[in-house]
C-alpha cells in the first residue's frame, strides 16, 4: 500500500471518533485532533502518542516507540507504533 492509500486508511479508520486533520511533515505525516497532534504515520506504520499512563499498554502488545535518527544520535519519541492486528479489530 503506497503512502497516500495508507495515510486514508488510517483517517477511515479514525472517522468514528470525530474529526481529524493530517497534515505532511518530515517525510511523513503528523495526525491532529482538535489542535493536537495524537499521531505520526512513518513508512505505511501508524503510531500513537502516548505518557506514562497509556506506554504499558502499547508495550503489553509487543509495540516499539518511535526512533529516527538525528545528527548521529538515535531520538526516542513518546509514540508509539499502532501493530496491524490492532487496527484490523
Amino acid at each position: 500500500m503506497n503512502q497516500n492509500a495508507f495515510t486514508e486508511y488510517v483517517k477511515e479508520l479514525l472517522e468514528p471518533y470525530g474529526s481529524v486533520v493530517v497534515c505532511v511533515m518530515f517525510g511523513g505525516y503528523g495526525i491532529y485532533k482538535s489542535g493536537v497532534m495524537i499521531g505520526i504515520i512513518k513508512s505505511n506504520e501508524l503510531y500513537f502518542k502516548s505518557d506514562l499512563s497509556t506506554y504499558e499498554y502499547f508495550q503489553s502488545f509487543g509495540s516499539e516507540s518511535f526512533v529516527y535518527q538525528s545528527k548521529g544520535k538515535l531520538v526516542t519519541l513518546s509514540y508509539w507504533k499502532v501493530l496491524p492486528e490492532i487496527m484490523e479489530d
